[in-house]
């Protein structure tokens, strides 16, 4: 397979997994498997967490590595590392406990058994991360662990490979499966006990549809169109520099990014305003630099994006900021602000994962919860006024798996992360996933 630097669009070829290897890997995954759910958990910590002095020395390599892959900022992919190395330390701090054995009465007990094999099918949004929210869980349970890595990230994928190699686990006991659609395919078609899946909606109903002979455990983190609602009691240039913020980090390739944004008519023109003079002042350029926004992914983002604005302004959407791709080398698109959104426009209805902020006028707060709730999606939402009873009452009404008043997005290690509807099932992030990764057994004695 091809893969091209998003901020100079210099390419190279990147071997693939053969297909016909797939099954192979599968059967030694499941022989590792064995052997290292016989190892106490209080060894396997040791073992995983060896893996942060590892990744602390490592860390301005991984951090290069993450955006020469896919574009992100310096500062930002730094900082998806040092997020990582503290997730490890909680998950081998925390998991011990999580799965010991739960006594009820005399006669009765839980036992908290691996799963078996694991498959972690990851995205390139952050392609360090993520898979290792799942993979180090896992892991600790007692499980096999097969990686697969975004095409679009396949030298990050090949780091973390490298890093759990340098630890002393049984040979096999983490594999990486590398290339697109066909390997991703032959993978979740495969015998496996699990499947955690980080990615878009679409992507994640292929994946029910083609394990569903096998029928594994599927935890998913897919999709969002994240809503912010904004009433006219607040700070207007303060919460549009916010928002502002929230919707560009990563270039707006982040799930939980604000990617429509209701303000209530009393403050419409002066929130949009500031949202374009705070649009204006973002830095977009060569990521190895201290830019805020660097280039989107790849080519096909800067196609669906283009998609949906055309579609946008054709049904009547004013485009005040940005709007085109940069006439340089790289794959550099603007932030955008659009104003006379409605809800039959696509980039409203899909998530479309880039540097677009749609806002949206509306007469009171019920009728921002109305058009917040109005979509297949759940993911994060958030409510912005100085009224903190109302806020925290409209967050009980939207539906979205993470709410919040006064800010936006994943909260603390411990906390839920996970979505409801369409955007997905199961949590990650919480103290609770780990058992997501083991089989409990109810043991009686008569």
């Amino acid at each position: 397979m091809i893969h091209t630097n998003p901020s100079t669009e210099n390419s190279r070829n990147v071997k693939e997994t053969d297909i016909k290897e797939i099954p192979k890997i599968i059967s030694k995954s499941s022989l590792a498997q064995s052997k290292w759910e016989k190892v106490c958990i209080k060894d396997r910590v040791e073992l995983i967490y060896s893996l942060t002095k590892i990744l602390k020395r490592e860390e301005e390599t991984i951090t290069r590595v993450i955006t020469q892959d896919m574009g992100k900022p310096i500062t930002q992919s730094r900082n998806e590392v040092k997020r990582t190395i503290r997730m490890l330390e909680y998950f081998c701090k925390k998991t011990p406990k999580l799965i010991k054995k739960e006594k009820h009465s005399w006669n009765e007990q839980t036992v908290y058994n691996p799963k078996g094999i694991v498959a972690v099918i990851s995205p390139w949004n952050y392609p360090f991360e993520t898979p290792l929210n799942s993979a180090i869980p896992a892991l600790l349970c007692g499980n096999s662990v097969i990686l697969k890595p975004s095409e679009y990230c396949p030298s990050t994928g090949r780091l973390i490979q490298k890093f759990f190699d340098r630890l002393n686990l049984p040979k096999n006991i983490v594999s990486t499966i590398f290339g697109g659609k066909k390997q991703g395919e032959s993978l979740t078609k495969q015998k496996l006990d699990m499947i955690s899946f980080t990615g878009s909606t679409h992507t994640g109903k292929k994946i029910v549809r083609q394990s569903s002979d096998n029928i594994p455990k599927i935890l998913l983190e897919l999709g969002g169109l994240d809503p912010a609602i904004v009433l006219k009691d607040v700070s207007v240039e303060s919460v549009a520099r916010k928002i502002v913020a929230l919707n560009s980090m990563n270039s707006g390739q982040a799930c939980c990014a604000i990617k429509r944004v209701y303000v209530e008519s009393e403050i419409y023109g002066s929130f949009v305003e500031n949202s374009i003079k705070e649009s204006k002042k973002l830095k977009l350029g060569d990521p190895l630099s201290n830019v805020d926004m660097g280039p989107l992914s790849s080519q096909s983002q800067i196609k669906k994006i283009e998609t949906m604005l055309q579609n946008a302004k054709k049904k009547g959407a004013d485009i005040l900021t940005g709007g085109k791709k940069l006439k340089r080398k790289g794959f550099y698109f603007p932030h955008t602000v659009l104003t006379k959104v409605d809800q039959d426009m696509l980039l409203m209805n899909e998530e479309p994962f880039g540097p677009i902020l749609p806002i949206v006028k509306v007469k009171n707060w019920k009728e921002a919860v109305y058009l917040s709730n109005n979509t297949k999606y759940g993911l994060t939402a958030s409510v912005w006024t100085k009224n903190r009873k109302l806020g925290k009452k409209i967050c009980q009404m939207l539906g979205a798996g993470i709410v919040s008043v006064n800010t936006h997005g994943s909260g603390a290690l411990a906390s839920p992360w996970g979505g409801i509807k369409q955007s997905g099932t199961g949590l990650l992030s919480f103290k609770g996933v780990v058992r997501s990764f083991t089989e409990p057994k109810l043991v009686r004695l008569g």
